[in-house]
């Protein structure tokens, strides 16, 4: 029997944190809030929370073990050195992680989230890859969101550049969430990892984010904003960031564009305005990194690249004719729309096409 089953039995509880709080308090570990059966000492634990309690069936958590097994990732709980020593400083902070990839040594790492809005502009890809880029290829770590927007470009823009790449997502590790991602998904797998909080088999529900937010600020040293309206889950990390002590970066925006009035506020209240990496990088002059330096050897052990050099040849190729509707590309190719989704993530960051409202057409 390991200690992974009893936490495990107590997050499923879905106790709030303040209870929690006191009862780990009280009786040190989870493994002995299970041996426990009266609770005599907590004061204030209401009867339904109590009942959950004194449910001490683990075979659900055995259960969630053998799942995290079959997904190739692997449990990190409150009590193990591997916890991430930023994350335990947040308020809520999770007692259990799932996880997928390379753990890193933590104390070696210095890292940046960086997240904005599902819905950005060209501006603000650009900016993503321009600023992710810089930091990943000085060192910095990047944790992002693996959401449709700013949230995957950062991610592909890191694992691109070398960089160890953390993605936070708000679903078991058996989902791949948004499905298009399931390349870069594997390529973060095989050059950073894979967190949550959510055991295997939790779907991406809509509620799951606003909470995986939390800990994208609690993982990182700062967070940086690229792009965000004015309501805007980029918005509750950046908050998260705030109330957890970390430093807040914006990206500034048209102030006519209601897509960055979310970040220009942000800057207003005192973010820090940035325009290249070293405006981050700048902030932190006892942090000593690695340069990470590309070579094209080393690009060819990049799942994304070596799986898509091909098909990006053929793309740009048949671009050169006008443009094209995506449906068109994908006949024609004889593709599928994950892959394609992700070489347009590739060749939009680059530069080398733009999105119209009729389709794809070079840059």
């Amino acid at each position: 029997m390991t200690n992974d089953e009893y936490w495990i039995w107590l997050t499923s509880k879905h106790l709030n944190y303040k209870t929690l709080s006191v009862l780990l308090e009280v009786y040190g570990s989870a493994s002995e809030l299970h041996r426990e059966k009266e609770f005599s000492e907590v004061r204030g634990l209401k009867p339904e929370e109590k009942e959950k309690l004194c449910e001490k069936s683990l075979e659900p958590a055995r259960r969630i073990i053998r799942d995290t097994e079959r997904a190739e990732g692997v449990i990190i709980t409150w009590e193990d050195d591997e916890y991430p020593p930023l994350l335990r400083q947040i308020y809520d902070p999770p007692y259990v992680l799932y996880v997928k990839g390379i753990i890193p040594k933590w104390e070696q790492l210095f890292s940046i989230a960086v997240v904005g809005t599902r819905t950005c502009s060209d501006y603000g890809k650009r900016a993503a890859a321009h600023i992710v880029g810089g930091l990943a290829e000085k060192g910095a770590a990047i944790v992002s969101g693996m959401a449709r927007g700013i949230d995957t470009d950062a991610c592909t823009v890191s694992v691109d550049k070398g960089g160890f790449t953390i993605a936070v997502v708000g679903n078991g590790l058996d989902i791949t969430y948004p499905r298009e991602n399931k390349s870069l998904f594997e390529a973060v797998c095989r050059s950073g990892m894979i967190i949550t909080e959510y055991p295997p088999g939790t779907k991406p529900l809509k509620y799951n984010f606003p909470r995986r937010n939390r800990i994208m600020a609690g993982l990182a040293n700062g967070v940086l904003v690229v792009q965000a309206p004015e309501k805007s889950g980029a918005l509750i990390t950046a908050a998260h960031a705030v109330e957890n002590g970390r430093d807040v970066y914006a990206v500034p925006g048209s102030i006519f564009d209601l897509g960055h009035k979310g970040t220009n506020m942000l800057i207003q209240r005192g973010a820090k305005p940035v325009m290249e990496a070293d405006d981050i990088l700048g902030e932190y002059p006892y942090v000593k990194l690695s340069e990470r330096k590309k070579t094209k050897s080393s690009r060819k052990n990049e799942p994304v690249q070596a799986e898509q050099d091909g098909f990006e040849g053929r793309l740009m190729a048949l671009l050169k004719d006008g443009e094209k509707d995506i449906d068109s590309i994908i006949r024609e190719l004889g593709v599928d729309a994950a892959q394609m989704n992700a070489a347009l993530i590739m060749l939009e960051i680059q530069g080398s096409i733009v999105r119209t409202s009729g389709g794809i057409r070079l840059a």
